[in-house]
């Protein structure tokens, strides 16, 4: 479903962000206070640096990508306003989940009937090196996909983690679990079919780093278990995990080849990076000043599989510093808070990073930055609900 040029979950994103705008606002009218932090600070840091190099430079930008790259950012402001306290923050997550549950379960359905098949128009979509056709099921395209299915299951783990903490009783915990864990297997199940390395890996990594802190005979099982069938399965597996490797093993292909030609991609826009004059290697040349989106001129550039390359080349090294600023903000937030909240929200955070990195992810993947920042959102959350927890006055139960 597409309109004008947005598919349904942009829609959505765009969607949540009025909503969440609007329930600022009516909060806004009422409490009359506004709860601000350095990273609002560094979030309106860049905003203001991103809006006066598209305004200087408006002839090399793209107002609707300089708004797909700030509305996320903004979300997080609205959202850690909007959600007072755990309860409401699980309650957030727990609609995020079921609005996840539609489209993973009309992607199953698509999958068992031999639908939901990646095309171009009226042709298939296939891995460029294995030609084997890809998985989309009900959203739009392969790598949507892979990433939002590597986000709901980080989202689950989020979910379970917070919600262990609040109680309840053992039927509902018994079946909540079992909702979760049943939601998970149908994600990684799509994430696989998908083939999206890079969302493989985030999982991978996002789930390696809650079991070292709680579960280490669990990953330590896991990893000989996965290890032995990797070697059994070797001859399927790599094939069509790493094709390009098969390729460089058969002499068809270098280094450069690696990761689907990284390697290459990234030192040739480093080099046109090295060569723009100096006030476009500090402003950039203009966002989305992409030959895939539509190009202006001879500061256009190749798509960089990596966020921050991206973000290099589109705002400059200011723009690139503001956001690796915002980023340490929020990992410095993370760091602080309690027991297993800090490592399962640690465990988003790494995978994101890694994911940026080597990947179009978190940053140029619209509807993928909204929900991150709307699920970061619960580090300035958590805090504050202790802060108000310690203020409340504790009344005598003896004389």
């Amino acid at each position: 479903m597409h309109f004008q040029g947005m598919d349904f979950f942009e829609l959505a994103a765009i969607g949540i962000f009025v909503v969440l705008v609007g329930v600022f606002l009516i909060n806004l009218a009422l409490r009359k206070t506004v709860q601000l932090s350095m990273i609002d600070g560094l979030i309106a840091a860049f905003a203001f640096w991103c809006f006066a190099s598209y305004l200087i430079y408006y002839e090399q930008g793209r107002f609707r990508e300089l708004a797909r790259l700030l509305i996320p950012l903004f979300t997080y402001i609205v959202a850690k306003n909007v959600l007072a306290d755990r309860m409401q923050y699980l309650s957030m997550l727990r609609s995020m989940i079921m609005g996840f549950s539609v489209p993973l379960f009309v992607t199953i359905g698509l999958i068992a009937t031999g639908g939901g098949i990646e095309t171009t128009g009226d042709e298939l979509t296939i891995n460029y090196w294995t030609g084997i056709p890809r998985w989309q099921g009900a959203f739009f395209g392969a790598h949507s996909l892979g990433h939002l299915m590597t986000f709901l299951a980080m989202v689950l783990l989020v979910f379970y983690t917070l919600d262990s903490e609040t109680g309840g009783t053992a039927r509902k915990i018994l079946w909540t679990r079992f909702f979760l864990f049943f939601m998970a297997l149908l994600a990684i199940t799509c994430l696989f079919l998908s083939q999206v390395r890079t969302a493989i890996l985030g999982l991978v990594i996002f789930g390696a780093i809650y079991l070292f802190v709680y579960y280490k005979r669990l990953l330590l099982i896991l990893a000989i278990a996965g290890s032995v069938s990797a070697v059994l399965a070797a001859p399927i597996l790599f094939p069509f995990f790493f094709p390009d490797l098969v390729m460089i093993q058969k002499g068809e292909g270098g280094f450069e080849a690696i990761g689907s030609g990284r390697p290459r991609i990234w030192s040739t826009n480093l080099e046109f990076f090295m060569q723009l004059p100096i006030d476009l290697q500090l402003a950039g040349v203009g966002i989305g000043n992409k030959v895939q989106v539509g190009s202006f001129g001879k500061y256009s550039y190749s798509d960089s599989h990596n966020d921050y390359l991206d973000i290099l080349l589109q705002t400059g090294l200011i723009g690139l510093v503001l956001l690796v600023a915002i980023q340490f903000a929020i990992l410095r937030r993370v760091l602080v808070m309690p027991g297993r909240e800090r490592f399962v929200f640690l465990g988003v955070f790494v995978a994101v990073m890694v994911m940026n990195f080597v990947s179009n992810s978190y940053v140029s993947r619209f509807e993928l930055a909204q929900l991150y920042y709307l699920l970061m959102a619960y580090v300035e959350v958590a805090p504050r609900e202790e802060q108000q927890y310690s203020r409340r006055p504790v009344s005598n139960a003896t004389s």
